[in-house]
């Protein structure tokens, strides 16, 4: 096989590959952002999937891309605090959110 036949064999496969990962990596981020990030922040913190993703985008849309950042723990705050105040929970008999990645005990 001479160098223009292996050029043109791999033009082929050198077009293709940009365009799918051009197509799946948005695909992808979609899914990440939409779907795995508010379930996994709302287990570690306690809140429902849709208050975190609710909560982040209203921050970002209100107040900027800093207070992104700052999303989650004043809507976790807030959650809080309407449940003590409105609805009387005491936040001491509340069940604490297991952690992501637990520390092993020391043997």
């Amino acid at each position: 096989m001479t160098f223009d036949a292996h050029l043109h064999a791999a033009d082929h496969t050198q077009t293709e590959r940009p365009t799918f990962t051009a197509d799946a990596l948005p695909a992808i981020r979609i899914v990440q952002d939409y779907v795995i990030n508010p379930r996994v922040m709302g287990k570690v913190v306690g809140l429902s999937p849709l208050i975190v993703l609710v909560s982040v985008s209203a921050a970002g849309i209100l107040f900027g891309g800093f207070y992104v950042l700052l999303a989650v723990p004043i809507a976790s705050v807030l959650t809080t605090t309407v449940d003590v105040v409105l609805r009387g929970v005491d936040p001491a008999q509340e069940a604490v959110p297991k952690v992501l990645f637990a520390a092993q005990e020391a043997e």
